[in-house]
């Protein structure tokens, strides 16, 4: 039998995996869908799909590892900058095949908005530096990162008026920019990561539900669900209207929060009943591969749509969404035995 510990951490690779899975169909829906697909209900549903099952819950499982790390306030800092050259060193790799042509006159695009894209490996990169900034003053108290989280929250709207000189102009994305390539920028993203450095920190709220009866978090799951049911058409217009989502504000991490808590709690309960399965290893092995699942997908996502940028009808996404998995996956294969012959 599984000690608690490892449970946690086959449900955590289990929710990466997804959220790696729907990464990918949502690139695809807002890269290569034709506008009558994406504006559709099926457009929407994708996006939402590739709203807050993905990102937050990368985000949130990531601060719950950073809580529970032992690493010294440099590793961190060292790990977050790799995080963030890593992420434009992607923005480079994704869009070499738009670059390329920027730079021979044949588009009238600014290259630096590319490169620069405020997109979710910077991001993690900033939230682990922000992470061991904020450690050196809250230390282990679980509640105090809990609040930060709502703090970072009610901020974002309040930041859209700094930062806005010219100089600024490719660094304020990373952070609060609301540019058109601020996709992820530290506010309100932040919070998600903080909600998970505050899971796992404090142990008040798992000591509180886990004894609880199969009955009594019944219950308590069918009130949370139709909290966010009544609640939804508000979150869903948000969501699927991306620079909406990407620069929301407390409301909205609100219902976020709510939505993660279900999910954790459906994702936890299918790990423990379907654990061996082949589907649930797949993803499992995918989660523990998240980073570089995430940069191969977009990699080839990314140098695609140059080509096929809004042309793709529904069969068509649904063909591309199939072998873009199967060839991300076949990609991170070869080079975890890369990277282990490597190591040895």
């Amino acid at each position: 039998m599984n000690s608690p510990a490892t449970e946690r951490n086959s449900t955590a690779d289990l929710l990466k995996g997804v959220a790696v899975v729907l990464m990918i169909q949502v690139h695809l829906m807002e890269q290569f869908a034709t506008l009558d697909v994406s504006q559709s209900t099926i457009g929407k549903v994708s996006l939402f799909l590739g709203g807050p099952p993905a990102a937050p819950v990368f985000l949130a499982v990531m601060g719950f590892f950073l809580a529970r790390s032992r690493k010294t306030f440099f590793q961190f800092v060292r790990r977050g900058a790799l995080l963030i050259l890593g992420g434009i060193a992607v923005n480079l790799g994704l869009n070499a095949n738009l670059l390329y042509p920027i730079s021979q006159g044949r588009f009238q695009l600014d290259p630096l908005a590319f490169i620069f894209g405020a997109d979710i490996l910077p991001l993690a990169g900033l939230s682990v530096i922000a992470f061991a900034l904020l450690r050196e003053v809250l230390r282990h108290n679980g509640l105090a990162y809990l609040a930060a989280a709502f703090v970072v929250a009610i901020a974002t709207p309040l930041l859209s008026n700094f930062g806005t000189h010219q100089t600024l102009t490719y660094i304020i994305p990373f952070l609060w920019g609301e540019q058109s390539w601020s996709y992820f920028p530290l506010f309100p993203w932040l919070a998600y990561t903080l909600l998970g450095v505050a899971f796992g920190t404090s142990n008040m709220i798992r000591d509180a539900f886990e004894p609880l009866s199969s009955r009594k978090k019944t219950f308590i799951s069918l009130v949370l669900f139709g909290a966010l049911a009544f609640t939804s058409s508000f979150a869903v217009r948000l969501i699927t209207e991306l620079p909406l989502y990407y620069h929301h504000s407390l409301l909205l991490f609100l219902w976020i929060t709510g939505f993660l808590a279900l999910w954790f709690l459906v994702f936890s309960k299918l790990e423990s009943s379907f654990s061996d399965s082949k589907l649930f290893l797949y993803l499992k092995w995918l989660g523990r591969n998240v980073t570089s699942a995430y940069v191969f997908q977009w990699l080839i996502i990314g140098n695609l749509a140059t080509e096929l940028y809004r042309t793709q009808n529904g069969i068509q996404l649904l063909l591309w969404f199939l072998c873009i998995v199967v060839f991300t996956s076949l990609l991170v294969m070869l080079w975890t035995k890369l990277k282990s012959k490597l190591e040895n």
